[in-house]
């Protein structure tokens, strides 16, 4: 029970290092999408002739983003992945060096049907739902940013 606990404590542990891991290369994405926002923004202020253009800028931004946003969850979800399983390596490795191979193998047949499907999938979840929270706080951010912008110039 206590070790089932302490590796559980664990994994959260290593999930929530590399969850910061993780924000510190997001400001890449978050001035990518600083970039979209500013761009639709500015498309619904002008005048139609100018939509067009204006689309043709933030469509790439927007595929830039997008792209970024996906592999910084690939890659995240490969390193939590390695990490898992380094984790539970080291488990069977001191069970086997103690010559208690019946529960190593018994670890091993547990960590296969649990920890490598469901521990990705719980990973996987809280990637996406945190990542999103932050995409929603940018994109407000930015948005926020380029409306106090536009009403600092209008005033100047």
């Amino acid at each position: 029970m206590w070790r089932t606990l302490k590796t559980i404590c664990l994994t959260l542990w290593q999930v929530k290092e590399a969850y910061l891991e993780f924000t510190k290369s997001f400001s890449s994405q978050v001035l990518l999408l600083t970039i979209f926002a500013v761009i639709l923004q500015q498309i619904e202020r002008q005048d139609t002739r100018w939509d067009h253009w204006f689309i043709a800028i933030a469509v790439p931004f927007g595929l830039f983003f997008l792209y970024a946003y996906l592999a910084n969850i690939a890659l995240f979800y490969k390193n939590a992945r390695q990490t898992l399983h380094r984790a539970a390596r080291a488990e069977i490795r001191r069970l086997c060096q103690q010559n208690r191979y019946a529960e190593a193998r018994m670890h091993l047949r547990h960590i296969r049907n649990k920890h490598y499907l469901i521990a990705p999938l719980i990973i996987l979840t809280l990637i996406t739902l945190g990542s999103l929270v932050i995409l929603v706080l940018a994109y407000q951010a930015s948005l926020s940013l380029y409306q106090n912008l536009q009403t600092a110039t209008h005033h100047a």
